[in-house]
């Protein structure tokens, strides 16, 4: 493939690389916040103590939620190793002496750049590299709490279905034939068109059903 000119001349700083470390990690907390209740501010595992979470930690509870595929773990994985290098190794000030230090990661981090770059030197390919890792590992953050809303959202209908039902099987029971009743069943209807059903919540469902055909019989 042809190359891409290009003249970009900066210099890796540990700063940067730990200003960017402090935003995803910031973004890790925040998800599990949200998908776990957790206010992050006065939280002992996701906040700001000694007491908190480490950045791996972060990441595998969120794998262990399934909100993280495998390959996606690792780029987290890669970079949490990338940062803790120029956090804790004096002598890391540039990512060609960072992957001196990690070269079995090396390969792994190129692969995020899929095309030559004219005239540039070792650090600003690896830096480049780096950059695309962050902006991936951005992606799917933000693809991550979508579906963690999504899946909330889910569970807030599912939960409404089956109280709606459990109020209308062995509740106050609307007559037959009433506006009530055919608002009871519509909104049902409309929930249930919502939600994507599976095994589980259809289970929850004849539960609900059993449960008021039992107390009729009481």
């Amino acid at each position: 493939m042809e190359g891409t000119p290009i003249d970009l001349k900066y210099q890796t700083t540990r700063g940067e690389v730990m200003e960017k470390g402090v935003a995803i990690e910031a973004g890790i907390s925040g998800i599990l916040g949200f998908i776990l209740n957790i206010e992050i501010e006065t939280s002992k595992s996701l906040g700001h103590q000694n007491s908190a979470l480490s950045f791996n930690a972060k990441v595998n509870l969120l794998t262990d939620l399934k909100f993280v595929p495998k390959e996606i773990a690792r780029q987290f994985q890669l970079f949490a190793e990338i940062r803790n290098k120029f956090a804790h190794v004096q002598m890391v000030d540039s990512f060609t002496i960072c992957f001196e230090i990690l070269k079995d990661q090396k390969k792994y981090l190129e692969t995020f750049l899929n095309t030559e770059i004219e005239g540039a030197d070792e650090e600003i390919k690896l830096k480049i590299c780096f950059d695309f890792l962050c902006f991936h590992l951005g992606i799917w953050m933000k693809l991550i709490l979508e579906r963690s809303k999504y899946l909330k959202s889910q569970d807030l209908k599912r939960t409404t279905v089956i109280e709606i039902l459990r109020s209308f099987l062995h509740g106050r029971v609307p007559e037959e034939g009433t506006d009530e009743e055919t608002r009871y069943l519509q909104q049902i209807d409309i929930l249930v068109k919502e939600i994507e059903q599976d095994k589980e919540f259809m289970a929850s469902v004849m539960e609900a059903v059993r449960t008021g055909e039992r107390n009729d019989q009481e």
